[in-house]
């Protein structure tokens, strides 16, 4: 990626090398990495918490990543299923 352009205004070129600086709003979403239990923890010093916190994150997206697929065999199959069923 080069540029970005949306419409006719190019708001970043790589060629400029522009520093672009992020800008906080006052209501993030909740996916906002901010919120993260493990990183916060992390920069409280805590890192025993930080792992498990860390390892929680990582087994709920596993299961999500296999509600998703459960879903998508079920489309394709035309097949019902159950989020239960998915262990």
């Amino acid at each position: 990626l080069g540029y970005l352009d949306f419409g006719s205004v190019r708001y970043w070129d790589y060629a400029s090398k522009t520093r672009v600086e992020p800008v906080l709003v006052s209501d993030p979403l909740p996916s906002d990495s901010r919120f993260r239990g493990d990183r916060n923890a992390l920069a409280a010093g805590r890192t025993d918490e930080a792992q498990v916190k860390k390892t929680e994150i990582e087994v709920r997206q596993r299961y999500e990543r296999r509600l998703r697929a459960a879903a998508a065999k079920a489309r394709e199959s035309g097949e019902g299923w159950n989020a239960a069923d998915v262990k």
